[in-house]
C-alpha cells in the first residue's frame, strides 16, 4: 500500500482527495438538568468544609496560626 504525501502536488493540484467523514449529528436535547435523579447535592453545599477552609487559611475564632507583624 502506497502512502501518498498530501502536501505534494502538481500544478497546485493535490495528488489525492481526502473525503470528509460524516459524523453523527449532535443531540439537540436540553442539557440543563440532564443529571436529575442521578446525583444529589446537599443543601449546605456552599458551606461544606467551611471550618476546615477557615483553619487552613488562618481565618476565624479557632485560628491557631501565628502572624508576622511589620518588618524590622
Amino acid at each position: 500500500m502506497k502512502i501518498p504525501n498530501i502536501h505534494e502536488g502538481k500544478a497546485d493540484k493535490p495528488q489525492i482527495e481526502i473525503p470528509t467523514v460524516n459524523s453523527p449529528k449532535a443531540h439537540k436535547e436540553k442539557r440543563l438538568g440532564f443529571m436529575v435523579g442521578n446525583i444529589s447535592v446537599p443543601d449546605d453545599f456552599d458551606r461544606m468544609g467551611e471550618a476546615e477552609i477557615e483553619r487552613l487559611f488562618g481565618i476565624g475564632s479557632s485560628s491557631t496560626s501565628c502572624s508576622i507583624e511589620g518588618s524590622r
